[in-house]
C-alpha cells in the first residue's frame, strides 16, 4: 500500500509527501547523461539532489572515459542491461576509495521502465556499474552491445534514478 507512513529494510518513508520527479519533463539545464551505444543513444536524467555521492561517482568515471568502450556484461531482454565493470565479467566495480557506495534511496525516486540504477554485486551499494530497467531492446544479435568513446558525457551536476543515478 503506497499511502501513510512505511518502512521497509531501505528506509522509512512517508509516502503522502511522494513527488515522482522521474515523471516530470526534465528542466532546462537539469543535469543528463548522454550514452551513445551501437543500438541508439541513451539520455538519463541525473538527480544528485537525491544521490549525490553515486551521482558524483557515476560523473567522475564518465568525465575521465572510464565507460568508454565497456560492455554490457549481463543483458535480460525487456528487464535490464548493466554495464559498467572494471573488468569484462562484469564482477568488478570501482570508486575513488574503493569502497561501495551506499544506496541513496528516495521515495521520489522509483525503478520505472528506462531507468538508471547503481549497481553492484554487494546488496544496498553500488560502486561504476549501473543499469537501465527494461530500456534497451535487447536481441541475441546485439546482445554484446559496447558504449561509444564519444558519448558518455555528462553537464553540471549529476543525480541518480532510484539508488539513483
Amino acid at each position: 500500500m503506497l499511502g501513510g507512513q512505511t518502512t521497509n529494510a531501505l528506509g522509512s518513508y512517508d509516502f503522502t509527501e511522494m513527488n515522482l520527479v522521474q515523471l516530470d519533463k526534465p528542466a532546462d539545464g537539469q543535469d543528463v547523461a548522454v550514452i551513445e551505444t551501437n543500438v541508439g543513444t541513451i539520455t538519463a536524467v541525473l538527480y544528485a539532489e537525491f544521490a549525490p555521492n553515486t551521482v558524483a561517482n557515476f560523473k567522475k568515471r564518465a568525465e575521465e572515459g572510464f565507460y568508454d568502450g565497456k560492455p554490457f556484461f549481463a543483458l535480460q531482454k525487456g528487464i535490464y542491461a548493466i554495464t559498467g565493470a572494471s573488468n569484462d565479467e562484469g564482477t568488478e566495480g570501482i570508486t575513488d576509495d574503493g569502497k561501495y557506495i551506499e544506496n541513496e534511496c528516495s521515495v521520489n525516486l522509483w525503478p520505472f521502465k528506462g531507468a538508471l540504477l547503481g549497481y553492484s554485486t554487494q546488496q544496498g551499494y553500488s560502486d561504476s556499474r549501473f543499469f537501465f530497467t527494461g530500456a534497451l531492446e535487447i536481441t541475441e544479435e546485439n546482445g554484446t552491445q559496447r558504449l561509444y568513446k564519444s558519448g558518455n558525457k555528462c553537464s553540471g551536476n549529476t543525480g541518480r534514478a532510484y539508488n539513483s543515478i
